[in-house]
Protein backbone atom coordinates (compact mmCIF):
# COMPACT_ATOMS: atom_id res chain seq x y z
CA UNK A 1 0.00 0.00 0.00
CA UNK A 2 1.41 3.38 -0.94
CA UNK A 3 1.22 6.48 1.26
CA UNK A 4 -1.46 7.89 -1.08
CA UNK A 5 -3.75 4.93 -0.42
CA UNK A 6 -3.34 4.96 3.36
CA UNK A 7 -6.24 7.32 4.12
CA UNK A 8 -8.72 6.18 1.50
CA UNK A 9 -11.87 4.55 2.78
CA UNK A 10 -12.93 1.20 1.41
CA UNK A 11 -16.39 -0.37 1.70
CA UNK A 12 -14.84 -2.90 4.08
CA UNK A 13 -14.01 -0.03 6.45
CA UNK A 14 -17.67 0.68 7.14
CA UNK A 15 -19.27 -2.71 6.53
CA UNK A 16 -19.85 -5.51 8.98
CA UNK A 17 -16.99 -7.76 9.98
CA UNK A 18 -16.86 -11.48 9.24
CA UNK A 19 -17.62 -12.12 12.89
CA UNK A 20 -20.95 -10.28 12.57
CA UNK A 21 -21.93 -12.01 9.33
CA UNK A 22 -23.22 -15.04 11.25
CA UNK A 23 -25.76 -13.02 13.25
CA UNK A 24 -26.48 -10.37 10.61
CA UNK A 25 -26.48 -7.64 13.26
CA UNK A 26 -23.59 -5.45 14.30
CA UNK A 27 -24.42 -3.48 17.47
CA UNK A 28 -21.63 -0.90 17.11
CA UNK A 29 -23.21 1.13 14.26
CA UNK A 30 -26.57 0.79 16.01
CA UNK A 31 -25.22 2.26 19.25
CA UNK A 32 -23.47 5.08 17.39
CA UNK A 33 -26.58 5.81 15.34
CA UNK A 34 -28.80 5.82 18.41
CA UNK A 35 -26.46 8.22 20.23
CA UNK A 36 -26.24 10.60 17.28
CA UNK A 37 -30.00 10.38 16.70
CA UNK A 38 -30.77 10.98 20.38
CA UNK A 39 -28.38 13.93 20.37
CA UNK A 40 -30.15 15.38 17.34
CA UNK A 41 -33.56 14.95 18.97
CA UNK A 42 -32.31 16.58 22.17
CA UNK A 43 -30.99 19.50 20.14
CA UNK A 44 -34.32 19.92 18.35
CA UNK A 45 -36.19 19.66 21.66
CA UNK A 46 -34.26 22.62 23.15
CA UNK A 47 -37.02 25.21 22.62
CA UNK A 48 -39.67 22.88 24.02
CA UNK A 49 -37.93 21.43 27.08
CA UNK A 50 -36.82 23.20 30.25
CA UNK A 51 -33.20 22.76 31.37
CA UNK A 52 -32.53 19.43 33.08
CA UNK A 53 -31.09 19.25 36.60
CA UNK A 54 -27.88 17.22 36.61
CA UNK A 55 -25.97 17.10 39.90
CA UNK A 56 -27.59 20.28 41.16
CA UNK A 57 -26.85 22.20 37.97
CA UNK A 58 -29.53 22.98 35.42
CA UNK A 59 -28.22 22.15 31.96
CA UNK A 60 -29.84 23.13 28.68
CA UNK A 61 -30.96 20.17 26.60
CA UNK A 62 -28.86 21.39 23.66
CA UNK A 63 -25.74 21.07 25.83
CA UNK A 64 -26.72 17.51 26.75
CA UNK A 65 -27.16 16.74 23.04
CA UNK A 66 -23.50 17.57 22.42
CA UNK A 67 -22.45 15.30 25.28
CA UNK A 68 -24.55 12.40 23.94
CA UNK A 69 -23.15 12.78 20.41
CA UNK A 70 -19.57 12.96 21.74
CA UNK A 71 -20.10 9.82 23.85
CA UNK A 72 -21.52 7.90 20.89
CA UNK A 73 -18.68 8.88 18.58
CA UNK A 74 -16.01 8.11 21.21
CA UNK A 75 -17.62 4.72 21.79
CA UNK A 76 -17.51 4.07 18.04
CA UNK A 77 -13.90 5.14 17.84
CA UNK A 78 -12.83 2.74 20.54
CA UNK A 79 -14.98 -0.11 19.24
CA UNK A 80 -13.69 0.15 15.68
CA UNK A 81 -10.05 0.50 16.75
CA UNK A 82 -10.39 -2.63 18.94
CA UNK A 83 -11.73 -4.46 15.88
CA UNK A 84 -8.68 -3.44 13.88
CA UNK A 85 -10.49 -0.85 11.76
CA UNK A 86 -8.13 2.01 12.48
CA UNK A 87 -9.32 4.49 9.84
CA UNK A 88 -13.00 4.35 10.64
CA UNK A 89 -12.18 4.25 14.36
CA UNK A 90 -9.97 7.30 14.03
CA UNK A 91 -12.69 9.14 12.12
CA UNK A 92 -15.19 8.48 14.91
CA UNK A 93 -12.65 9.32 17.63
CA UNK A 94 -11.74 12.65 16.03
CA UNK A 95 -15.42 13.59 15.87
CA UNK A 96 -15.94 12.48 19.46
CA UNK A 97 -12.97 14.49 20.71
CA UNK A 98 -14.13 17.54 18.76
CA UNK A 99 -17.65 17.42 20.21
CA UNK A 100 -16.27 16.69 23.70
CA UNK A 101 -14.10 19.81 23.45
CA UNK A 102 -17.16 21.80 22.36
CA UNK A 103 -19.00 20.53 25.46
CA UNK A 104 -16.09 21.26 27.79
CA UNK A 105 -15.51 24.69 26.26
CA UNK A 106 -19.18 25.53 26.70
CA UNK A 107 -19.25 24.23 30.28
CA UNK A 108 -16.13 26.19 31.24
CA UNK A 109 -17.06 29.27 29.25
CA UNK A 110 -13.71 28.99 27.50
CA UNK A 111 -13.59 30.39 24.01
CA UNK A 112 -10.17 28.81 23.44
CA UNK A 113 -11.40 25.27 24.20
CA UNK A 114 -14.59 25.85 22.21
CA UNK A 115 -12.54 27.08 19.24
CA UNK A 116 -10.23 24.05 19.60
CA UNK A 117 -13.26 21.75 19.44
CA UNK A 118 -14.52 23.36 16.26
CA UNK A 119 -11.00 23.27 14.80
CA UNK A 120 -10.78 19.52 15.50
CA UNK A 121 -14.20 18.99 13.89
CA UNK A 122 -13.28 21.05 10.82
CA UNK A 123 -9.91 19.32 10.50
CA UNK A 124 -11.59 15.93 10.79
CA UNK A 125 -14.12 16.85 8.11
CA UNK A 126 -11.38 18.02 5.77
CA UNK A 127 -9.40 14.82 6.44
CA UNK A 128 -12.47 12.73 5.57
CA UNK A 129 -13.13 14.64 2.37
CA UNK A 130 -9.49 14.40 1.36
CA UNK A 131 -9.60 10.64 1.94
CA UNK A 132 -12.71 10.26 -0.19
CA UNK A 133 -11.68 12.37 -3.17
CA UNK A 134 -7.92 11.84 -3.05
Amino acid sequence: MSDDDEFRFDPADVGSSDRDAATGFDPVPAVIGLAVGAGGLLFLAEPLVDPVAVGGTRLPVAFLSVVVVAAGLLFGGGAYVRRGRRRIGLAHAVGGVGWALVAVGTALGSGVVLFAGFAVLLGGCLWLVAGLVG
